[in-house]
């Protein structure tokens, strides 16, 4: 019964598994629409400072043309010179402000979308290696089932009966210990560079389902 409650507890360990690896660094469904909504958001307050800033510009230099055309006729005074260059001067100033204000809204927006992308790359990472650990977690359950049927027969067995049970508990053992090292340097990863740990940890796995079957 003992050997049953342990396989189940180790179901269990398993089955929470995806709530385990990686904790500090996981990221969520909702962390990549929150992503996706500022993206979205920096994308309309980039259309709203473009639309602002280019009427503001078209503001100045009407203003500008308009006090140029003042300067054209016959005669004018040395005000209305003067206020042409000022004119002309606000409406290159506004030129100038309008083409930082949008560069400075695209530059957020191109960070958003950087971030949005960071968050989805990481999310697929995460899940295709919680799959894989999953996996990996059944086998070292099922592994510890079978070393618990073997020290049981083991312990029924006497003399020279026991020794093929010890052998294959140690080699089980071995393979056992061997995937859980591994599993502990996936885990410890960065999880954008999980795939780097997968060929020890399948390895691993593959020999442990050999000698555990």
């Amino acid at each position: 019964m003992l050997r049953y409650l342990q396989y189940f507890s180790s179901i269990v360990a398993v089955s929470c598994l995806p709530l385990l690896v990686g904790c500090a660094g996981r990221v969520t469904q909702d962390d990549l629409t929150d992503a996706r909504q500022e993206v979205n958001e920096q994308r309309r307050e980039t259309d709203q400072v473009r639309q602002e800033a280019n009427q503001r510009v078209q503001e100045e230099e009407q203003e500008a043309e308009q006090a140029r055309h003042k300067v054209m006729r016959p005669t004018i005074d040395e005000d209305t010179l003067e206020k042409a260059h000022e004119e002309a001067r606000e409406a290159s100033e506004a030129r100038r402000e309008a083409s930082q204000k949008i560069r400075e809204q695209e530059q957020e927006t191109r960070k958003a979308e950087q971030e949005a992308r960071e968050t989805e790359a990481k999310l697929t990472a995460q899940r295709a290696r919680d799959a894989f650990v999953a996996q990996a977690e059944q086998k070292l359950a099922e592994a510890d089932a079978r070393l618990n049927e073997l020290r049981d027969q083991a312990s029924k067995a006497e003399g020279a009966a026991k020794e093929p049970f010890e052998n294959r508990i140690k080699g089980i053992e071995i393979h056992r210990d061997r995937l859980n090292e591994s599993l502990k340097k996936l885990k410890a990863a960065d999880v954008l560079d999980w795939e780097l740990h997968r060929g020890g940890v399948q390895e691993a796995l593959d020999d442990l389902s050999a000698t555990a079957t």
